[in-house]
Parts: structure tokens; sequence; C-alpha cells
């Protein structure tokens, strides 16, 4: 189960502790530097602010929402999860003229409300399944997570700093990454057959940086730069037969295992961890060719590699 807390108080940490790490990541920018239109594809750093208070407001309205006995429409009235690419667009294009001032009063004003809604309520509603109807058959606790300590972990990844500060802050930078971008298609990829699509998918985002492109009933699409990671619901009959126990077992019987690039294999492990899957030990890892190399597996017990590079 992604995360790994167990209790309210670990799952308050949890945000306290990924919400300082995102405010470290872009504390010594400049305001010039946070407005410039370059750290993830054309958003900037304001952008991505913006874009975490937009999912957080939306959980607080969910929420007061199932309080009175509502059923909210998620993720917003008219849409459906499959239109999550189009969703994030109509906030970007919604908010992208508003001051650096404004959206980082609105960032500090939601975290707090949020936050403190958390601290009020009690464990069973976060950790109960079906305690509410609009959760479906997943915990609150996921749905806290996703727009709260994993969202943050997500916006630190995607602040780039390195880029940002040798930026040239007058000129607006070049999309290279064009075949990556929401709804294009990608020339490489894989499937990977599972029988929990959204916590399988929020492990490989959060772990692997991956970023979901569509989402249907049976299958989201997540994407990485020129790389499409697809995840394929197993069939009603098939899935009825597998147990995935905790930790899963290991799906070592296939001849392909599929392998991921990262920045740093120890951070990785930390991710892994965290999000219901694993990384092997620091002594299990080897050298190969100009990578530092090793094997883990996502929820379900499919294994993958990883690699980072030997500077």
């Amino acid at each position: 189960m992604a995360p790994q807390v167990k209790t309210k108080a670990e799952l308050l940490e949890s945000i306290r502790i990924s919400r300082e790490l995102l405010n470290k990541k872009f504390a010594k920018l400049t305001p010039e530097q946070m407005v410039w239109p370059g750290s993830m594809d054309e958003r900037s750093v304001k952008d991505i602010l913006m874009h975490l208070v937009d999912w957080e407001q939306r959980l607080i309205q969910w929420y007061h929402q199932g309080l009175r006995g509502e059923k909210p429409q998620t993720p917003a009235p008219g849409l459906t999860w499959r239109d999550l690419p189009k969703l994030n667009q109509m906030g970007y294009e919604k908010h992208k003229d508003e001051s650096l001032d404004y959206v980082l009063e609105q960032y500090e004003k939601s975290h707090q409300e949020i936050y403190h809604l958390v601290e009020s309520m009690q464990e069973k509603e976060i950790f109960e399944k079906n305690y509410y109807t609009w959760t479906g058959k997943y915990p609150l606790l996921i749905w806290i997570d996703a727009n709260t300590a994993s969202h943050y972990a997500w916006a630190q990844r995607n602040i780039r700093t390195k880029v940002i500060s040798t930026a040239n802050l007058q000129e607006k930078p070049l999309n290279k990454k064009k075949t990556a971008r929401y709804g294009e298609f990608s020339t490489n990829g894989a499937v990977i057959y599972v029988k929990d699509l959204l916590l399988t998918s929020l492990f490989y985002q959060h772990t692997l940086n991956f970023l979901p492109s569509q989402q249907e009933a049976d299958f989201i699409v997540l994407k990485k730069e020129n790389f499409d990671l697809i995840l394929v619901k197993t069939p009603a009959e098939v899935a009825a037969t597998i147990q995935i126990s905790s930790p899963p077992a290991l799906r070592e019987d296939t001849p392909i295992k599929l392998i991921f690039p990262v920045v740093k294999l120890a951070k990785t492990r930390e991710l892994a961890n965290q999000f219901g899957g694993h990384l092997f030990p620091k002594e299990q890892e080897w050298d190969f060719q100009n990578y530092r190399v090793c094997d883990g597996f996502d929820p379900e017990g499919n294994i993958f590699q990883v690699r980072e590079p030997i500077l």
C-alpha cells in the first residue's frame, strides 16, 4: 500500500517533511527565476506551485461534499479521470497570468488549510476502506497523500534548479521534448499487466518520475521523455486467481526486465519503499558500462532495473 504510513501522526509528518523539502528546493530562486517558463516544459516554478494549490483545493472540496453525504464529481464536473491532461492544462491556462506574490500567498494559505483539515480527521476515516463512498475501494489516505506529500515530492523533482540557475532568463526555452508532452505519441514503450491500476500507477509516477498522459477504466498511459509505460488492468477472471502479498511475490519467470534511468539510486530506493515497492540494498548494486545498477520490484512484484550514471 502506498504510502507506507500507519497512523495520522505519521501521515502528518510525511506531509510536513515533503513540504519542507519542496520549499527548500526553490528557496534560493529569485523572482525572475520563479516565473521563468522552463522548469517543466513551458511551466515555471510559479505554475507548478499553483498546480499544487488547485489539487489541494479540489481535495478539500471533495472532502466537505462527502461529509454532507454528497458524491463529489471527481476529478471535476463533466470530466473523468481520462481527461486528466485536459484538466491540468485548463488549470494552467486559468492561472498562468497570476502574479508571483498571489501564487505564493495561495500556496501557503492552501497548505495550511489542508494540513489543519487532516489534523482534524479521525484515524478511521483516513485509513478505513469504504468509509466514504466517493473514495471508491481506496481509503481516504490515498487521496490525501496523492494531493499532499506525494504531490509535493513530484513538484520537487520537476523544479529543476540547476537548469533554471544557468538559463538565460530573457529567452524562452526551446521545448526539446515535444514527443514527451501530453497527448503525443512516443516511439518507445512497454506494457505491464497489473491487478491494481491506481497503486501501481502511483508507484511509477512517484518513484521513477513518470507523468500520466491518458487514463481509462482498463489502462493508464504514463510518459517519461520519449517512452510510454502502459499499465493495463488484468482481466477480472485472471485477476481473481492472483493474490498480491505484502511484500509481493517476485515475478521472476519472465525473460524481460525493463530498465529505467535515475539520477540517484539512493533516492529511488527511498521512494520505492515508500510507494509499495522495493529497490534491493546498496550491497546488491553493481557497475555496468558507465552506470551504477540495481534491481527492484513494483507493488505487484514486477522486477525492473534502474541505472545511475557514473560521473
